[in-house]
């Protein structure tokens, strides 16, 4: 039914799919909101008669604060709460495993898109929804967010125990130290999040060369990943292209709070129109596993060439596999690629040939 063109969702909706609702309303709200509505009410308590009952916790906080630099501190009865069940459904959320990883060795996970949340690396790499920690047994996973997200009182707290750790190079030194050790990184960032816009990935990674020196200093493996459709859950309002004043003004913001200034627009938890829900447009995740050599001492364009091709390899498999079979639900194979090329698999089309990514573009900033 729909009122002045806004679609409202039915009165009678399986209990199911309420919970659902109600996982995702959750989650969205805590991202958005818990972060600074705490810190709010944590600095007023401190100007108030009830002062006594958060000066524990700000001793606390000072005592522990570098705590996400350090190995963070994380809970598996957070990770395997039955919430993050409801929240993989609302989509779905799916993992497709592609090789087993050995324990013996440590993994750096690059998670592209970013998307607006990360919605497919948080249900894949910070719960275990799709169980991931059955699916490669012996593997301790971490995922790191910025540290301003680790300033926030309480919110810290609970970042933490789902396993989420700052993204510095002091954290990630210390989580490779010891075996079965994988962290996940969103390399593109908030950077990404200006791109978020549907049918269209902007990956941001030309620039961004830390996570694969790191790699080759740890000796650890390199598993690139994709999570085809995490730009479709969202519209962005106020989405602008590269190179409009617009565009560099949002540029210039991101650079100095470290957060992507967007207005979004999803659906409500009673209508399908308007609100900051987000649309229910199924997320797959695929992974490939590649070894950086550590007789490198730099990065050399060969290398980089070799990290891309991993990418494009990712994309084009999946999206090949997606066309002819339609990925079935519990197929884990996929159609193999060799060496794909940058300007072949882009929206473009040459000599009147269809682009083998149809209806979907991938282009590297």
């Amino acid at each position: 039914m729909r009122v002045l063109g806004i679609h409202l969702a039915p009165l009678v909706i399986p209990l199911e799919r309420r919970l659902q609702t109600y996982a995702v309303f959750h989650h969205v709200s805590t991202f958005f909101f818990l972060g600074i509505s705490s810190t709010i009410f944590m600095v007023f308590l401190l100007f108030t008669p009830l002062c006594w009952l958060v000066l524990p916790y700000w001793a606390w906080y000072i005592y522990d604060f570098n705590q996400s630099s350090r190995g963070g501190r994380r809970f598996e009865w957070a990770r395997r709460n039955i919430i993050w069940t409801w929240l993989r459904d609302y989509f779905p959320v799916r993992l497709i495993k592609t090789a087993d990883l050995d324990p013996a060795h440590n993994y750096i996970f690059g998670s592209h898109p970013h998307g607006i949340m990360g919605m497919g690396a948080f249900s894949n790499f910070l719960t275990e929804a799709n169980g991931f920690s059955e699916l490669y047994p012996g593997i301790t996973m971490t995922l790191l967010s910025l540290k301003l997200m680790h300033y926030f009182p309480i919110y810290r707290e609970y970042i933490m125990a789902l396993g989420v750790c700052d993204v510095s190079k002091e954290s990630i030194q210390c989580l490779m130290k010891r075996k079965g050790q994988a962290i996940t990184i969103v390399i593109g960032g908030a950077k990404e999040a200006l791109d978020a816009s549907p049918g269209c990935t902007r990956l941001v990674l030309k620039n961004r060369k830390g996570f694969v020196k790191l790699a080759i200093q740890t000796g650890a493996y390199l598993v690139p990943t994709f999570s085809f459709g995490e730009n479709e859950i969202y519209t962005l309002v106020n989405y602008s292209p590269p190179g409009s004043r617009l565009r560099e003004l949002q540029r210039k913001i991101q650079q100095k709070v470290g957060v992507a200034p967007i207005v979004i627009n999803g659906r409500g938890v009673f209508n399908y129109t308007l609100g900051f829900l987000p649309y229910r447009k199924p997320i797959t995740t695929v992974g490939e596993n590649r070894r950086i050599t550590r007789s490198r001492p730099s990065i050399s364009n060969e290398l980089q060439c070799d990290v891309y091709c991993c990418f494009f390899q990712l994309a084009t498999r999946f999206q090949s596999c997606r066309i002819h079979s339609r990925v079935r639900k519990k197929s884990t194979r996929s159609t193999t690629v060799t060496c794909p090329n940058l300007s072949r698999y882009l929206t473009s089309t040459r000599n009147g040939a269809a682009s083998p990514m149809r209806n979907w573009s991938l282009w590297i900033d």
